[in-house]
């Protein structure tokens, strides 16, 4: 089977040739050659840091397109499950199309909060035109200065006729974006000074179970925060990292 998505984002992969539809494991920002060579060795590097650090241990001796398959996988472990988020988006909207639309914004919001400030289009533009819902949420998750690239396999995908289907596709674009941004863009990011701009509510909310748990003596895991917050693991030990003096 042909990837999809790059192996270190949320982007969809290149093809090598359209004739035989064979495809790259990366999109156009981690190629391996040019100015994006320095972008690839230096995301793959915080990824594959993430994963470790999450438990996980990729395999070496193994062929590059296994290896590059297994990298993909194990990216969404860091963050909320995407086939969670839309099970959870179809029992909160009842089972209705216009209430799973309408509900988007809601799920994204609680389980991925970076992804949620980029997509003021994709919520101005929900509706029931599937293809033209991920054609905006790619727009919105690229940002102003770049079109987004869709290659034709991938639109197919967009617009599968499984609704199902079609929003576990939605949400592991969502979830794909919400590892990068958490785990290759923090530290790079221009703008205010380290702290400025979170999300303060989450933050004070963390801060003050954990103040409970220490004073009650309590033990606790991460992974439990994670699940009682709505948030990822990995998002959990960055916002613990930054509430120390």
């Amino acid at each position: 089977m042909y990837p999809i998505f790059c192996a270190l984002c949320w982007r969809p992969v290149r093809e090598l040739n359209r004739h035989d539809g064979r495809r790259q494991y990366f999109c156009w920002q981690h190629q391996a050659s040019g100015k994006t060579r320095k972008v690839q060795i230096r995301d793959k590097r915080r990824l594959l840091s993430a994963i470790e650090n999450n438990g996980d241990k990729l395999a070496q001796n193994i062929k590059k397109s296994s290896y590059y398959r297994m990298f993909s996988t194990h990216i969404l472990a860091l963050t909320i499950d995407p086939t969670k988020a839309s099970f959870e988006l179809v029992r909160i909207s009842k089972g209705s199309s216009k209430g799973i639309f309408d509900s988007v914004k809601q799920i994204v919001g609680r389980f991925y909060p970076i992804t949620y400030k980029k997509l003021s289009s994709c919520y101005a533009s929900i509706g029931y035109a599937r293809l033209e819902f991920i054609k905006t949420l790619m727009t919105d998750l690229e940002g102003e200065n770049r079109e987004p690239e869709l290659p034709a396999f991938f639109l197919k995908k967009a617009s599968d006729s499984d609704f199902e289907y079609w929003l576990d596709f939605v949400f592991e674009i969502i979830a794909r974006h919400e590892v990068y941004m958490t785990i290759c863009e923090k530290e790079i990011q221009p703008g205010p000074k380290r702290g400025a701009g979170r999300d303060e509510e989450l933050r004070s909310r963390l801060r003050e179970r954990l103040s409970d748990l220490r004073t009650s003596g309590k033990q606790f895991r991460q992974q439990d925060l994670a699940a009682e917050f709505g948030i990822s693991k990995q998002r959990v030990s960055i916002l613990i990292k930054e509430l120390k003096p």
